[in-house]
């Protein structure tokens, strides 16, 4: 999955290499010498000279060993791995002094150019371009790269011995099996200079060309992209498993396998994961209302079991790591690999975590976070009546024995600062809400549950959906948001130089950041270009963020808004008279029209006119004007105690009206604020404190360090000499800016693409910027935004959460409408729905 790294060691290595080949600064040798040997790959590099070579999972049946289908016209079939030359003239595939009348001296069938580009959700697709000359073997070519739904291999590089001493056998099944998972491991190994991808053929056409030959395009798409499509049977009919009952079979255990779809296993969720629970399944729960269960969980076993492929060639597959087999053809699991001392390892994929952070309800809980109620000793101090003490006790149990259960996946680990997203737990009931009906697609189904869990926390996360680049047939969940590990204020090279990546002799660094030279005799790369795309709202961000008064930190909730603030500060309008380049009679210079602007409420000010038709007067905010702050409940009651129950209601809510109420978390998670209701919906005026520090404090401030590096909308793009290995969200820096965004900023790759013809091997890169916000607030040019917080009158709050609630509850002639009634709800009958204990009651 996606992991904010440094450039691999060996392709750093292989960069450097390329560095000193273009300066002539081979071992031993003058910069002016002669060239020699010694650097192979940059001799391939500056003459063109590389290779490519297109195989099908389909046997070439003009092979009797019964090899693959190869589509290459500088390798035969024979030798290590089908890489023999052919050492024939590409003219004619016929000899020229043949005797054979049946000789149709056509040329070779070969590639004439391969793009790749990342697609949606990252998804690898590959374009092929390529000729095939006699008609007579147009059947066969057809069969092979022709036809919807056909695996194929793509390998290309740079025509050195290294890689062809090291390249895999891909000419038999067997081969593809063992590449099928690891081809970034072995383009790694070979330092770049050999790319490898597999994927299906998705589009294809071809047209005939004015000498006869036809000119073909076949098209490919990593096999992450079927997760995504799968398609969701919304029709009970169409169940994918059908089993008649006959021949004996058991009527029953047939009609269950008949109906056995994703919707109804949905509909049933609660039942499956009690069924799990039973069984030990340390990721499921269920404590007699409702079952619970991990993303992990609902990932790996519900959705991979209706929403993947699999065959008897994928038992075979070999994955990047020995621990853990799929025994899939493609997957979801929202993981990434890792390598470490030479070995690779699977880590949970990481999202955004703040100390303040909590769970909001009893459906989308993050274990750890729960804030325990405290005891009822507090609560009778509060004066609350004895049926809600008995309601929060009841409350106090089922949340006790939730974290308990999965006190193994808490959602942030105690030496990260960070969260799992695997480890997030999420009730049946709300996931039957998100996945039982609308959803078409794993797509659709995902990007609506994620939507929903981070709307609960105002944007605190940006989660996205997308594949795997290590292994591209797997498809995984991930916070872009999440500031990853290196985060920039420790891997700059800019602040501190012993991070930077180096060649130097007795130095050698290749696991640091890299920084690719724009101009310099360093420089590899061409097409530089930087750029700045704002859309219109963050346009309006810039204009505020760079002109509102020095000192002041005022804005809205979100990363967006963050980044915003950040490349303001980093570049603001205003010019100093002692900025870098000025001289001894420079003056400050700002935009005088702009200077220190801000909107009316942010000067305590609110804006009053007579009538329509009048001017507009700017009025201060006082408490005369409270009038037009509050927010008054309006006065629906039918009688004098609920006219007073209002009353005091809305002087709450007038009395909170601008105040942040907050508790406070003691070490074990507990608290002597009771923030839940009875229901364990944590209370609107302490979710919309929680949201506004989580969302708008720029530093934690238990670890001291930003919670996001936020991407501003400021792009990178270069190419140069194709080079494979370099990854979505790898890091690097450039040498030609200037020094505040050099200091401040690194530059993550978002899009990586490779293009091989007849001008050579291309490789380009888009990049964006991210800001250190670290060093952006220890640097002062960012002031930190402080939230004050109020404790709220408890008793008084409690009451009026919790009394809606028993108003809306069902009266005794309307218990048989029971089934619209949440069971938590009524504790009556144990959280079930229990119709003998109904009519008793009715009795009563």
């Amino acid at each position: 999955m996606f992991e904010i790294t440094q450039i691999h060691k060996n392709i750093q290595k292989k960069l450097f290499e390329r560095i000193r080949g273009i300066n002539r600064q081979t071992e031993n040798k003058s910069p002016l010498g002669p060239v020699d040997d010694g650097n192979k790959a940059m001799s391939a590099v500056l003459t063109k000279a590389c290779w490519a070579r297109v195989i099908s999972a389909v046997v070439d049946t003009d092979n009797e060993s019964g090899k693959l289908f190869r589509l290459s016209s500088a390798f035969n079939s024979s030798g290590n791995g089908g890489f023999n030359p052919a050492n024939s003239p590409l003219a004619s595939q016929d000899d020229f002094m043949t005797a054979d009348a049946s000789a149709t001296f056509r040329p070779h069938s070969g590639i004439t150019s391969i793009s790749t580009q990342f697609k949606s959700h990252s998804v690898q697709g590959v374009t092929i371009n390529w000729k095939l000359w006699d008609i007579n073997q147009f059947p066969k070519y057809q069969n092979a790269l022709l036809k919807h739904g056909r695996i194929v291999c793509v390998e290309f590089g740079w025509s050195i011995p290294s890689v062809f001493a090291e390249k895999p056998e891909l000419d038999t099944v067997n081969g593809l099996q063992q590449l099928y998972r690891a081809q970034r491991n072995k383009i790694t190994s070979l330092g770049g200079d050999y790319y490898v991808t597999t994927g299906k053929i998705v589009n294809f056409s071809y047209t005939v060309g004015q000498n006869g030959e036809y000119e073909c395009t076949t098209e490919l798409t990593a096999m992450a992209n079927d997760v995504f499509t799968a398609q969701n049977a919304d029709d009970s009919s169409k169940a994918p498993n059908k089993t008649k009952p006959t021949d004996g079979k058991d009527v029953a255990t047939a009609m269950k396998k008949a109906n056995n779809n994703f919707i109804n296993y949905v509909s049933t969720l609660d039942k499956h994961i009690l069924s799990a629970y039973k069984k030990g399944k340390p990721d499921c729960y269920h404590d007699g209302v409702q079952g619970y269960c991990t993303w992990g969980w609902f990932e790996d076993v519900v959705l991979n079991t209706y929403f993947s492929f699999t065959n008897d060639v994928a038992k075979g597959l070999v994955g990047p790591t020995p621990d853990f087999a799929p025994s899939l053809l493609n997957y979801i699991r929202s993981k990434h690999y890792y390598e470490f001392d030479g070995q690779t390892f699977e880590f949970n994929n990481r999202c955004r975590f703040h100390s303040n952070i909590a769970t909001q309800n009893l459906d989308i809980i993050l274990p750890g976070t729960t804030v325990k109620l405290p005891g009822e000793d507090v609560m009778k101090d509060l004066g609350l009546a004895a049926e809600m003490i008995t309601d929060y006790k009841i409350l106090g149990q089922r949340i006790e024995g939730i974290e308990n259960h999965f006190a193994n996946f808490k959602f942030k680990a105690d030496d990260f600062d960070y969260g799992f997203i695997r480890n997030m737990v999420f009730s049946s009931e709300f996931l039957k809400q998100i996945w039982k009906d609308g959803v078409s697609t794993l797509e659709s189904g995902l990007m609506a549950h994620w939507n929903t869990v981070s709307a609960q926390y105002t944007g605190f996360w940006n989660f996205e959906v997308r594949a795997d680049e290590d292994d591209n047939t797997r498809i995984g969940v991930y916070d872009k948001y999440q500031s990853g590990t290196p985060t920039i204020s420790t891997c700059n090279p800019n602040v501190d130089m012993g991070i930077k990546s180096t060649d130097e002799p007795g130095k050698e660094k290749f696991d640091g950041a890299f920084e690719f030279s724009v101009y310099g005799r360093h420089s590899i790369i061409k097409n530089f270009q930087l750029s700045v795309e704002h859309s219109s709202r963050m346009a309006t961000m810039a204009t505020f963020h760079s002109n509102k008064p020095a000192g002041l930190d005022i804005s809205g909730p979100g990363p967006d808004e963050l980044a915003m603030r950040a490349l303001m500060a980093i570049s603001n309008t205003s010019y100093a008279k002692d900025s870098p380049g000025t001289t001894g009679n420079s003056v400050d210079s700002k935009d005088e029209v702009l200077d220190k602007i801000l909107t009316p409420f942010q000067k305590n000010e609110y804006v009053d006119r007579v009538d329509g038709d009048s001017s507009y007067n700017l009025k201060q905010i006082d408490d005369k004007a409270l009038t037009f702050m509050s927010n008054p409940v309006e006065d629906t009651a039918k009688s004098k105690a609920e006219t007073e129950q209002l009353i005091a209601s809305e002087k709450r809510q007038q009395d909170a009206d601008g105040k942040n109420y907050w508790y406070e978390r003691k070490p074990d998670g507990s608290s002597d604020n009771i923030v839940y209701d009875k229901h364990g919906r944590m209370m609107d005026m302490y979710t919309k404190t929680m949201n506004g520090i989580i969302n708008n404090t720029l530093i934690d401030p238990k670890t001291g360090k930003a919670t996001v590096d936020p991407i501003v909308p400021v792009k990178v793009t270069f190419t140069m000499p194709g080079i494979a290995g370099l990854k979505l969200f790898d890091l690097f820096t450039v040498d030609y800016l200037p020094d505040n965004y050099r200091k401040r900023c690194m530059f993550q790759i978002m899009k990586v693409s490779h293009n091989l013809g007849l001008q050579g091997w291309d490789t380009g890169i888009e990049s964006v910027m991210k800001v250190d916000l670290t060093q952006v607030v220890m640097d002062g040019i960012m002031v930190e935004q402080q939230t004050e917080t109020d404790v709220p009158d408890q008793k008084g709050w409690l009451e009026q959460v919790n009394k809606g609630d028993d108003e809306n509850k069902p009266r005794i002639e309307d218990l048989d409408a029971f089934e619209w009634w949440n069971p938590a709800d009524w504790r009556f009958f144990g959280g079930n729905h229990d119709q003998e204990q109904i009519d008793k009651l009715k009795q009563e």
